[in-house]
């Protein structure tokens, strides 16, 4: 699959992607499992604005996709300046949620001062993304697509409870990793065995000549 027309640099392939998947059922964990990555790589992807050819076009190919069917996920298939920034979009929706900073950064368990240079911040990392989003009570791809309907806030969730939910992420992220390191692990094991039946069938071939060179002498 060739991409041959590059869309001009309105459009934020990630985003799209999100929305390629969100057509298809398809959750984050579904897409990293197809392609053989970890969620961390995932996520990278889905947020980055320009994605590599050769990358996007080895995607539209797992995901059964034409790009002209990708690129008309744009909003009424026309071209969108978009320019993504964490900080900024943080800003628009505490004031869409009617959050008070002082408020949320106390919900977030860090200082006003945090959440001022957090609204300067263009990229969040992913562990504070997904402590926003759990404390804003919306899902990262909410935060993460501009002119969304904005859930109503979760005001009543307790903190622990806050808390938990982005232990579990960070978990599953973990764990995603580990399943990973486990695959390579247990395919360098499988090639150490081939090599060692190898060196055995070679050591019982020796031995075997060395005893008939033993009954010539």
């Amino acid at each position: 699959m060739n991409i041959l027309h590059q869309p001009g640099p309105w459009v934020h392939e990630g985003l799209l992607l999100r929305k390629l998947l969100k057509k298809k059922n398809m959750s984050v964990v579904d897409f990293r499992k197809l392609m053989g990555f970890s969620y961390q790589s995932a996520q990278y992807h889905l947020r980055k604005e320009a994605i590599k050819r050769s990358t996007l076009e080895k995607f539209l190919e797992k995901l059964e996709t034409d790009p002209n069917e990708f690129y008309g996920l744009q909003q009424g298939g026309k071209p969108v300046h978009y320019q993504f920034h964490h900080g900024k979009r943080l800003l628009e929706m505490l004031d869409k949620m009617g959050f008070n900073k002082t408020r949320f950064a106390k919900r977030l368990g860090v200082t006003r001062q945090k959440i001022y240079e957090l609204f300067q911040t263009t990229i969040f990392e992913s562990a504070m993304l997904l402590q926003i989003c759990d404390t804003l009570g919306i899902s990262m791809d909410h935060f993460e697509t501009p002119n969304e309907m904005v859930a109503e806030p979760n005001v009543e969730a307790p903190p622990k409870e806050v808390n938990y939910r982005v232990k579990y992420y960070r978990v599953m992220e973990k764990k995603y990793e580990l399943e990973e390191l486990c695959d390579l692990l247990t395919a360098e094991k499988n090639s150490l065995q081939q090599a060692l039946q190898t060196l055995q069938v070679a050591n019982k071939s020796l031995q075997q000549e060395l005893s008939q060179l033993r009954k010539k002498n």
